[in-house]
């Protein structure tokens, strides 16, 4: 967190790589939905590879990301999406190298 102000983790949230989070972020559950991973019921988001959370955006509900995903500033992610593109403005496109190399670091 290189800017850790305003930021919002919900009890359950889990990464087990590298998670970067910019100020002013929402990471939680929604609504009380919730998601069978494995065995396991989750009412919180999972990030289970290396991934970027742009300034002001908001990430809810019992989502997996297992591979990287990199969201643009201002956006709301509240669904699944796929791994390995760059989200933002209800829009993706994939990754470039430079996301991969740098912002992940």
């Amino acid at each position: 967190m290189p800017h850790p102000i305003s930021i919002v983790i919900g009890d359950g949230v889990y990464t087990s790589a590298n998670l970067k989070i910019m100020q002013g972020c929402t990471l939680g559950g929604s609504l009380g939905q919730t998601a069978l991973f494995g065995e396991t019921t989750i009412k919180q988001p999972h990030f289970l590879s290396n991934s970027f959370i742009g300034i002001n955006s908001v990430i809810v509900g019992p989502l997996i990301f297992e591979e990287s995903i990199f969201v643009a500033a201002n956006s709301t992610i509240t669904k699944q999406i796929d791994a390995g593109f760059l989200y933002g403005s209800n829009k993706h496109k994939p990754l470039t190298s430079i996301h991969k190399e740098n912002l992940f670091i």
